[in-house]
């Protein structure tokens, strides 16, 4: 059987948390004797390397193909692969103005079984967050007018108008070369036809939380038949995490993820900034170009903030395993995220967002603490508390629940694949 699985990018540019999922599955599946290739649109290296095939990425796409209609060069480009590799499946991670219906349609096209793997709130919402108005988790699914009026909102235009400013844009997009706010709500309803078309198009649909199965299953219009909930997983280290905790009087705090506004490094920081007399030590591992670890961190000047390079995937448990605790303060929806598996996979207790996959993960004062996604006050009032009584964290330690293993969602994703290739009525390659 060969699979080729579908990216939002990959090396040598930034591996995110769908990059290091696929990377991982491939490993896994090679278990089963799954042959996996990676296509992903990448800017710059080798076309070919190994199980890698880069294509080009879209430059400067059209509003038309940001907004669903995708990019024709590299889906040509893609074509050509399939027509190299001749894949039983192709797997979908991601859908973007690279990665389109253009890319399903040559998939389609050519008679290939497609899942797609809905990984990030992006997927369905033209904000980003999936927080409806930046207030309060969405579940809306995709309806134009009112995503359109959120996005506004987001803008800066005030909540009673953003409805009638997204009505007007109707208008806007008979304005030749008017820009995209101008023309936001027919773009939408373009972005919302091809998200029906990308889901129609699937064999089957992962979700991999709650959250996620729920909004596919009632909201985006993906039947139960299609539909299949398989969790996130990690390789948890071997033994026990028995470090002293506070060691030398001085309470160790771990980030580790993309410096992106979305991932809350910010709200870190302002919190850290309420307790400056508190004993606490920051090591960021920032992902990412100086400019957005530049944006991320802010104008502020925090001492006790230690900004390090990113880790590679292999080496990041390691990493958290010398910190007391690992911050995992995200501003929006995660369907994981990843880092609060591999934080639990050390045995490192967590302090996470309410929110999304996040609040599904986490055991609220078992394996950490669930904390008010958007109130600063509240993280700086945790560190205090976990100051005077260190010993918190360590009852935590001892009653951290373990994140499954890749081995199991690997025979997993090894059956789905044979269940649409059985009902497709063809056998593997």
């Amino acid at each position: 059987m060969k699979i080729v699985h579908v990216p939002f990018s990959w090396q040598p540019e930034v591996m995110g948390g769908t990059e290091v999922y696929v990377q991982e599955l491939v490993c896994q599946l090679a278990k089963f004797a799954v042959q996996g290739v990676v296509v992903a649109p990448v800017s710059w290296g080798d076309r070919s390397d190994g199980m890698v095939r880069r294509v080009s990425p879209a430059v400067q796409p059209s509003l038309a193909e940001l907004y669903g209609g995708g990019d024709p060069r590299s889906a040509s480009e893609f074509a050509a692969v399939l027509d190299l590799e001749r894949p039983d499946v192709v797997h979908f991670h991601a859908m973007s103005p690279a990665v389109s219906v253009r890319w399903l349609s040559e998939a389609r096209r050519r008679g290939i079984a497609c899942v797609f793997t809905h990984h990030s709130a992006t997927f369905s919402c033209p904000r980003g967050t999936l927080l409806w108005r930046g207030i309060k988790p969405c579940s809306r699914g995709l309806r134009p007018l009112e995503c359109a009026s959120c996005v506004m909102q987001g803008r800066g235009v005030p909540s009673p108008l953003g409805k009638p400013a997204a009505m007007l844009t109707a208008l806007g997009a008979m304005l030749p070369g008017a820009p995209a706010m101008l023309q936001l709500w027919p773009l939408l309803r373009r972005r919302e036809r091809a998200t029906a078309a990308w889901l129609e198009g699937m064999d089957a649909v992962v979700a991999l939380c709650d959250w996620s199965e729920a909004l596919l299953r009632e909201k985006m219009g993906v039947d139960a038949r299609r539909l299949w909930k398989l969790r996130h997983a990690v390789n948890p280290m071997a033994g026990a995490n028995a470090r002293e905790i506070m060691a030398g009087g001085v309470l160790r705090l771990g980030f580790f993820g993309r410096a992106d506004r979305s991932k809350g490094l910010a709200l870190i920081l302002e919190a850290m900034a309420m307790v400056p007399e508190l004993p606490l030590e920051l090591e960021a591992h920032l992902l990412g170009t100086d400019d957005s670890i530049s944006d991320a961190l802010g104008s502020g000047n925090e001492p006790r903030l230690r900004c390090l390079p990113a880790i590679a995937p292999e080496g990041v448990m390691a990493a958290m395993a010398t910190c007391d605790v690992v911050l995992v303060p995200s501003q929006w929806m995660e369907t994981g995220p990843l880092v609060l598996l591999e934080a639990l996979g050390a045995g490192v207790p967590v302090l996470g967002s309410n929110l999304g996959g996040i609040a599904e993960w986490l055991r609220d004062d078992q394996d950490g603490w669930l904390l008010d996604w958007n109130d600063a006050r509240v993280w700086a009032r945790a560190f205090e508390s976990l100051c005077r009584q260190p010993e918190r964290i360590r009852r935590w330690q001892g009653n951290l629940r373990k994140p499954r293993c890749w081995s199991q969602l690997g025979g997993e994703m090894f059956e789905l694949y044979q269940r649409i290739l059985q009902q497709r009525g063809g056998a593997p390659s």
